[in-house]
């Protein structure tokens, strides 16, 4: 056997075991560490036919998976490989759409509920954006953009000036010895850095001297940080999420980062709301379907069911009903996802709407043409 098919046979083996439970680098690590035989490049080729097995075998049916993953090497490189036949490795440098027309494919077939789309998203796009990985992305902190750039390129790492204090830069890059991250620079995917940007916020609070911000799903942090960027001085926030442990992680960023917090609450919003104060603004980042990241995490798409979608529905309007209230007469409510699917965009601001809140404007963020997520992001005043 060749070391080809022995990293493809345990590339089958490790997807064959694998149920979409947990995240599938997070099952990549639990299965390596089992498993100490593989050295540093043979995980690395191990989880990229992994990958790129979830990326395509949708469009495959009935092949092998070692079939499967070698249409994939041609699909998603542009370098010959030993393996493709001669008739493969001629065309390799064909662009994606051109080497799915020679093999007869609709990048379509992929996504089997490509009809519940958000209205904005282009149902071809979305399908091929799906067949390759998306950049990494990093946010500079204000007043950091020289030294960022000055450590990258000392680094020899290659990136991408993409403006608004934005850099692209290949997704294997690791940062972590390179940059202090959080205070220097923020992984932050390029749709995410781009929220606020039809909230005008310095606009909407001109005249107060401090804004009462409420982050109702903080997670990790991205928007707080964010915000608080954008606004330097002005924010007084308080974060809830329904995990301690993410919002522990939480609060060591901001320390790191330097950000004010009022506070922190565990809380679960679909049942109830734990705060008592008004506040200017609310963000909803709610959880979602995910699949705006989709083309991150190629696995997730493989264990979705179409009804979770509604599902998700459900959680997200209880968690509105209950922080609207929390609202102050005249605040603003920023209503984020990092799904591409109607139900939970569009209904969802046709829902709010009947809460009391004039809609402000909406934002389709597709970022399928710049190798990044796409999101949904609608701006309400009380």
């Amino acid at each position: 056997m060749s070391v080809f098919q022995s990293h493809i046979k345990s590339a089958e083996i490790i997807v064959s075991g694998f149920d979409g439970s947990i995240p599938f680098a997070s099952y990549l690590k639990q299965y390596f560490s089992k498993h100490p035989k593989f050295g540093s490049k043979d995980r690395r080729l191990v989880s990229k036919y992994c990958y790129i097995y979830f990326r395509v075998s949708n469009l495959f049916p009935g092949l092998t998976f070692s079939e499967i993953v070698l249409y994939a090497i041609f699909l998603t490189e542009s370098e010959g490989h030993p393996e493709l036949s001669e008739d493969l490795n001629a065309a390799i440098h064909l662009s994606l759409t051109e080497k799915l027309s020679k093999l007869g494919i609709d990048p379509l077939n992929n996504l089997p509920f490509l009809q519940e789309l958000s209205t904005g998203m282009d149902k071809m796009k979305f399908s091929l954006s799906l067949l390759y990985q998306p950049y990494l992305f990093i946010r500079m902190r204000p007043g950091k953009e020289g030294i960022v750039k000055r450590k990258l390129s000392e680094a020899g790492i290659t990136f991408h000036d993409i403006g608004q204090n934005a850099l692209s830069l290949e997704p294997q890059v690791k940062l972590q010895q390179i940059l202090a991250l959080d205070r220097e620079a923020v992984v932050q995917d390029l749709q995410s850095q781009r929220v606020f940007d039809g909230a005008s916020m310095a606009d909407f609070f001109s005249e107060k001297d401090k804004i009462r911000v409420w982050d109702s799903c903080a997670g990790s942090g991205g928007k707080s940080l964010l915000l608080n960027d954008m606004l330097p001085g002005k924010i007084k926030i308080t974060a809830t999420d329904i995990r301690d442990s993410i919002l522990h992680n939480y609060r060591k960023r901001m320390k790191m980062a330097g950000v004010p917090l009022v506070e922190t609450m565990v809380a679960d919003l679909t049942k109830a709301n734990p705060v008592s104060e008004a506040y200017d603004l609310i963000i909803a980042d709610v959880p979602c379907s995910g699949s705006g990241t989709w083309s991150r995490t190629p696995e997730q798409w493989h264990f979705f069911a179409k009804d979770a979608i509604d599902s998700y529905q459900t959680r997200q309007r209880l968690i509105l009903s209950h922080v609207l209230p929390s609202l102050q007469a005249k605040g603003i409510l920023v209503y984020i996802t990092c799904s591409v699917f109607k139900k939970e965009n569009e209904d969802n601001r046709d829902f709010i709407k009947t809460l009391g809140l004039q809609l402000v404007n909406e934002t389709v963020l597709c970022g399928m043409e710049e190798h990044s997520d796409s999101m949904y992001v609608a701006v309400f005043r009380k």
